[in-house]
């Protein structure tokens, strides 16, 4: 009865639960991605994330839960790697078009911004997100002198 027991016990253990809360997780996170242009902005990740996703549906539906969860989770990892490069691109795309508009963009920032966006292709989040910060960074300090310049100065 102990030897059975221990294998009915060993049985259980090897058992994983539906990995319900990791494949919330991973479809938000995609979802959220997706409406950050992610797809546009960081390809490479994005692609990996649906790739995941699809894998993880696919092994949930084969009751294999323990690579169900370990696909959401690379999923959810790579779909918030793609947002973050997104958002940080969108931002300073947006922080240059202002720039530009007044006359007051630099050819540093947009550097910045192409090395940005070359990291993000190549998914290289660290270097994308910390470029494109600069660049946003470079034209509001660009916009900010340009509308100084332009303020009347104050009679003495």
């Amino acid at each position: 009865m102990g030897a059975a027991a221990l294998l009915w016990l060993s049985l259980l253990a090897g058992c994983a639960t539906v990995p319900t809360q990791e494949m919330s997780d991973a479809r938000q996170a995609l979802q959220a991605a997706r409406e950050a242009n992610a797809a546009q902005h960081a390809p490479k990740n994005f692609t990996e994330a649906e790739q995941r996703m699809l894998r993880a549906e696919k092994k949930l539906s084969a009751h294999d839960y323990k690579s169900a969860r370990n696909n959401a989770l690379t999923a959810r990892r790579e779909s918030i790697s793609s947002r973050n490069m997104a958002m940080a691109i969108t931002q300073a795309q947006q922080a240059m078009a202002e720039a530009e508009a007044e006359g007051a963009l630099s050819q540093e920032a947009r550097d910045l911004l192409r090395r940005a966006e070359a990291a993000a292709q190549a998914g290289d989040e660290l270097e994308a997100v910390s470029a494109a910060g600069r660049a946003k960074a470079q034209a509001v300090e660009e916009l900010r002198r340009a509308r100084e310049a332009q303020a009347p100065q104050p009679r003495q």
